[in-house]
């Protein structure tokens, strides 16, 4: 498995991609389904289960409410800015789509903003 998963690391860097597009390519599933498929097994509740098989696509399971998939999507792509180095491949970006449908663009914005300025005064 490890040199495997280092196959999706080197094809994530050569592509271009996300890791979870890579892990699909190389495994035919990523991380999002298999700790989904994981956490259902557990027997934790629907909306965790939900969450980490979306995280990446929320669109996919879309909800009119925003709800924890929603703000996992979003602090995800928030964390890549904070931690750059730990990118494989290319940073996976926000849904334009998702921020729209809950209006939350401006916040997004702002919370981008206090991201890279705490990035910049370490």
């Amino acid at each position: 498995m490890p040199e495997k998963y280092e196959e999706a690391i080197n094809l994530a860097e050569k592509e271009k991609l996300c890791l979870h597009m890579a892990e699909q390519k190389v495994f035919g599933s990523s991380h999002a389904e298999i700790g989904a498929y994981l956490l259902n097994i557990w027997g934790l509740p629907e909306d965790i289960v939900r969450t980490a098989a979306f995280h990446h696509n929320p669109m996919a399971a879309y909800s009119s409410d925003i709800d924890c998939l929603i703000m996992v999507h979003i602090v995800d792509c928030l964390e890549q800015l904070k931690n750059p180095i730990n990118i494989v491949g290319v940073p996976c970006s926000v849904d334009e789509e998702l921020l729209k449908l809950h209006n939350l663009e401006e916040k997004f914005l702002t919370w981008q903003d206090l991201i890279l300025k705490e990035s910049q005064s370490e």
